[in-house]
């Protein structure tokens, strides 16, 4: 029984190693730089589209994409369509295993999900605290017929004392939980790459993220949109931190 505490206990206080970070390269005559990204061009039927590989968590992979419409007729972006492919050698042949990326308006209906269930912490705590108030409301007033010595006095002043320091730390963090939330609502917003009807002669920015693969050397991007799908390939090197 020892033994098993003392193992648990090393498992929960054991660092975790940092997540490794994934550096991808665009394979192709048709690239350029622009402020440190490495995009790759790809124009099917007037339809131009640019990508560059952003960075990586530890399970995702980003990559910023910019599709031009040059035609007479408005095109539908789909980002939740996009897929990719992970592949050990790269060839005309090769073949890999196949993930969609990952759908954005999902990404931000989970994170609104996340902040209506703060925002109902955020009630419930409030109603907590201002029923706890009441009770030490009523204990003193309950208390103060009673004959108490000092050093009950000041215990009991030092038990107030600590409560209301719990709640201050309690609402702090509340509020700190609902900034951090808000910030990721934010850079969704501006970053993500979102279902987008775009009109001729205009263009869209994003970001879209795929699941990452710890051990393929290639990796093909697919991009359809409308009845055109255009495939970029990328090299993979893996840097230890």
């Amino acid at each position: 029984m020892k033994f098993t505490v003392i193992f648990l206990l090393s498992t929960l206080l054991s660092c975790v190693s940092p997540y490794k970070i994934h550096k991808l390269k665009p394979i192709g005559e048709r690239s350029y730089w622009d402020w440190g990204r490495h995009y790759a061009i790809s124009e099917v039927n007037n339809l131009e589209l640019k990508i560059a590989y952003e960075n990586n968590t530890w399970d995702e992979l980003g990559f910023n994409i910019e599709v031009i419409n040059k035609r007479e007729d408005t095109v539908l972006v789909e980002p939740e369509i996009f897929f990719i492919e992970y592949l050990e050698v790269l060839s005309e042949n090769s073949h890999g295993a196949i993930r969609k990326s990952i759908d954005p308006e999902k990404k931000i209906t989970e994170l609104e999900k996340q902040i209506s269930r703060h925002k109902a912490d955020e009630i419930n705590t409030a109603t907590r605290q201002l029923f706890e108030v009441v009770l030490e409301v009523a204990s003193d007033v309950s208390e103060s017929t009673q004959n108490k010595t000092d050093e009950e006095k000041i215990q009991k002043d030092i038990e107030r004392q600590q409560n209301r320091e719990w709640r201050d730390s309690e609402n702090q963090q509340l509020k700190l939980q609902q900034m951090s939330l808000n910030q990721k609502r934010k850079y969704y917003d501006m970053t993500l790459l979102r279902k987008t009807s775009l009109p001729p002669n205009t263009k869209i920015f994003g970001k879209s993220n795929f699941i990452l693969s710890k051990t393929a050397k290639f990796y093909r991007v697919y991009i359809p949109i409308e009845m055109d799908t255009m495939i970029f390939e990328f090299e993979q090197n893996i840097l230890t931190p």
